[in-house]
C-alpha cells in the first residue's frame, strides 16, 4: 500500500514514520515548511489508510 502512495506522501511518510525523523528536521532536509510537512503527513496517512482498507475489503 506504502507503494502505492504519491511519492511526495510517501517520501514523507518514511522519514517520519520509518526513520523516525522529527518535523523539524523533515522540513529542513525537504527544503518545505514545517505546517507543510504536517499537512502532507496528515494528507499520506489518509489516503495509507484509504489503501489499506481497500486491500482489506472494507471499503
Amino acid at each position: 500500500a506504502l507503494a502505492k502512495l504519491e511519492p511526495i506522501y510517501r517520501s514523507l511518510l518514511v522519514l517520519r514514520d520509518i526513520e523516525g525523523l522529527n518535523y523539524a528536521e523533515i522540513a529542513e532536509l525537504e527544503g518545505i515548511p514545517i505546517e507543510t510537512v504536517r499537512t502532507r503527513l496528515r494528507r499520506g496517512r489518509q489516503a495509507l489508510r484509504k489503501q489499506l482498507a481497500s486491500l482489506a475489503g472494507i471499503l
